[in-house]
Order: C-alpha cells, then sequence, then structure tokens
C-alpha cells in the first residue's frame, strides 16, 4: 500500500496532466459536436433558403408560361366563335355559309401589359405587341371581363394604347337588352367609373343596367362588357341622362390583354369618310 501511495505521489505531475488532457480532449469533442451542429444547421437553412427561391422563381417562370399559354389558348377560342358566328349569321341571311365559313371579321391577339397609369387625366397602358405582330392604330383592346381601350401609336416591338380612363376617348355604347344608345367616357376622377351620357330622358334606365359596347362603333366588336350603372341623373341644363357606371375590369390589377383586329375596319371606315 506504501509502495502504491509512493508511485502515485513520484508520478502526481504525470497522473495531473493525464486527467487534464482527458478533460481537454472532452471538451474539445464537445465543441467540435456543438460545432458542427451548427455549420451543419447554417448549411441546411442556407441550403433552404436557396431552394425555397429557387422554387418560387421557378414557380414564377412556370407560372408566366401557364398565363401565355392560357392567354394564347383564350384568343384561339375567341377566334374560332368569331368564325362561328359568321357562319351563324350567313345562316340566317343569302350568303351561302359555305362562303362565309371561309371568312372571320374578328381576331384576337394577346399582349402582356408592361406599363399602365390611372392617376393622370389622360392615361395610357403600353404593350408587348407592335407592328410585326400585325397591330396597327385604332384596334380594340379588351379583356374578358369589358374594354379597356384603344390602340393609339406603334413601333416594331411596342403599342401605346388610349386607355378607357382617359378624358379624350368616346366609345358608342347601349345598355344590355333595352336598345338604349349612349356615349361613355371618363371625367378625370374615379379610375372605377366611367360616365354614360346622350341618354335621353325620355328613356327607362336603372340602377344595375348592363354597359355595353354598341354595334355603331367602328372599333370595338359589338356586345363588349364595360360596366353597370350604379346611379344617375339628369345632366344640368339638358334633358338628358348621365350616369355613373362601374367598371367590370378592374385597372389596378390588368396585366394581359386582347388586341382585336378587325378585318372589315378599312371598309367600314371608307363608311364614315365618304358618306
Amino acid at each position: 500500500m506504501f509502495q502504491i501511495i509512493q508511485f502515485i505521489q513520484k508520478g502526481r505531475h504525470f497522473f495531473v496532466f493525464l486527467i487534464l488532457e482527458i478533460i481537454a480532449s472532452i471538451l474539445i469533442i464537445k465543441s467540435y459536436y456543438t460545432h458542427n451542429i451548427f455549420f451543419l444547421n447554417s448549411t441546411n437553412y442556407i441550403a433552404g433558403t436557396l431552394y425555397s427561391i429557387e422554387n418560387k422563381f421557378s414557380k414564377h417562370l412556370t407560372l408566366d408560361y401557364e398565363n401565355q399559354k392560357l392567354l394564347e389558348e383564350n384568343a384561339a377560342l375567341k377566334n374560332k366563335i368569331s368564325l362561328l358566328e359568321n357562319v351563324n349569321a350567313a345562316s340566317n341571311s343569302s350568303v351561302k355559309v359555305s362562303d362565309s365559313a371561309q371568312y372571320q371579321r374578328y381576331e384576337y391577339t394577346p399582349a402582356r401589359i408592361i406599363s399602365n397609369s390611372v392617376t393622370k387625366k389622360y392615361n395610357y397602358i403600353n404593350l408587348n405587341k407592335g407592328k410585326r405582330d400585325h397591330i396597327t392604330k385604332d384596334m380594340a383592346v379588351i379583356t374578358n371581363k369589358g374594354v379597356i381601350g384603344i390602340t393609339d401609336f406603334t413601333t416594331n416591338k411596342f403599342t401605346r394604347v388610349m386607355s378607357l380612363l382617359n378624358e379624350n376617348i368616346k366609345i358608342n355604347s347601349n345598355i344590355k337588352n333595352k336598345g338604349i344608345f349612349g356615349t361613355v367616357k371618363w371625367n378625370g376622377e374615379d379610375f372605377r367609373y366611367v360616365q354614360l351620357t346622350n341618354v335621353p330622358k325620355h328613356l327607362t334606365i336603372e340602377i344595375n343596367d348592363t354597359v355595353v359596347t354598341d354595334i355603331r362603333s367602328n372599333i370595338f366588336p359589338s356586345g363588349i362588357p364595360i360596366g353597370i350603372i350604379k346611379d344617375f341623373k339628369l345632366k344640368e341644363g339638358t334633358d338628358e341622362y348621365i350616369a355613373n357606371v362601374e367598371l367590370f375590369e378592374n385597372f389596378l390589377k390588368i396585366e394581359n390583354v386582347y388586341i382585336v383586329t378587325d378585318f372589315d375596319k378599312i371598309e367600314t371606315d371608307s363608311l364614315y369618310v365618304n358618306p
């Protein structure tokens, strides 16, 4: 027993060193594990964030592609409807259906809005289609919800549209199912409303009547929705009503439109030049 005590006393420095080494090793291992976990967690967080961004970007690209595809499919459907309407009109007239079936009056070209304003007196919209897409001046611009404006100026790749929210625009219109004609224009105030004017007071109009484009328009196909009447009154000093029409389309949110080609436009325009 005495010999063991002597051995410990002689080697006490070694044993202390050994104990300290063991403690240090344990601390290093724990520290390494903690740092390793922190590193792994940090790496996983960064990788997860990057993956999330990539996933959102990928979804955005996919959504853009799907939206564009849907627009093109809708345009193709509108073109088919236009052709069928022509055939139907021919079946109710003396025109041969076989001849009419080869002819389509309206063609719809999808376009994306690249800039838009609603806060000015004379608002314009810029589109990503131009002369190379056979877009010209004075073509109707619409959405599935309603009237947007009229093409005003074109370059090779882009088109400027005079918005419905422009004090210079006037559109022939009527109250749906009533045959009451009027003119739609904007008073430059609230972007949610346009005004229906030139409606004689002896005619009956009502709140919630639907206003659409009229056949007299030489730009818009007839029956394109505009909005519903929210209120009306006699225009001061006249025998005509003026009505506030709430637009079907929200001009703050529109992103895509259709540009309407009227293959009869040159001929119909000549009637206005040579009455």
